[in-house]
């Protein structure tokens, strides 16, 4: 709990962090399997399987960092988190928060993972709110895809069956490169619009201060969040965005 205080004590202040770098690498770590590890009482680590996360330097090392929230809590706002292998050994075993210090940070993971190459080292991942965007030109365009291979991504958003015929007919020179890069591509903005999705469920500690009912709700909005990326996982249907907010007019 202490540490966890600490970490987010270190990313909202901004004392001691980290030098983050972009890196070059043309590569991506995936996944293999979903995990949930607890880190305090009211904390997550949370894994989805085939999560995408995209290469990074901080403080002269090579992680890998999740494009969507990966910390969840009862009493903030989910957040992305970077991960690395100290042991080369195929598993995560440190989780930082983005601008935390690597040196003696972290907390202890255990999170599996394979390397997969993707045209990466122009990597920038857009840091729009995707929660009501459905349209899958507009979600391509919010990938992490190179603009060449942009409109593929938006065959794919759009379950087209001839997303893989395209790229055959396609002038790209590397067509099987070039599928797995759209695959990828398309889960992770997918992902990341379904956790935008269940995480606009929670509203974080920004209620806490409005005692028991605050807290009340920071509570069940904590539990429907874990319940609506549960529903994802399990069935890959994408998770129903909450209404807008109505507005009267008055005449």
């Amino acid at each position: 709990m202490r540490r966890i205080a600490l970490v987010l004590l270190l990313t909202v202040t901004g004392c001691a962090t980290a030098n983050v770098e972009r890196s070059t690498r043309n590569e991506v770590a995936v996944a293999t399997e979903a995990r949930d590890e607890r880190v305090s009482w009211s904390s997550n680590i949370r894994i989805r399987p085939q999560q995408v996360f995209v290469p990074s330097r901080a403080d002269g090392g090579d992680e890998f960092c999740s494009t969507s929230p990966t910390f969840f809590g009862e009493s903030i706002r989910p957040s992305p988190m970077c991960f690395r292998d100290t042991d080369g050994r195929g598993r995560f075993n440190r989780a930082y928060m983005l601008r935390e210090k690597r040196d003696g940070g972290g907390v202890a993971v255990s999170v599996p993972y394979t390397i997969q190459p993707f045209p990466c080292s122009s990597c920038v991942v857009s840091s729009a709110d995707l929660t009501r965007i459905s349209d899958p030109q507009i979600l391509a365009e919010q990938s992490i895809a190179p603009p060449e291979l942009r409109p593929y991504v938006q065959l794919a958003l759009s379950n087209s069956p001839d997303t893989n015929a395209a790229i055959d007919r396609s002038q790209l020179p590397d067509k099987q490169a070039a599928r797995s890069a759209v695959a990828l591509a398309a889960r992770e903005v997918r992902d990341r619009r379904a956790v935008a999705i269940c995480s606009s469920q929670n509203p974080g500690g920004a209620v806490g201060a409005l005692g028991l009912l605050g807290a009340i709700a920071t509570i069940a909005g904590s539990a429907s969040e874990r319940s609506c990326m549960d529903d994802y996982i399990r069935t890959g249907a994408m998770p129903v965005p909450p209404a807008p907010l109505s507005t009267n007019a008055v005449n």
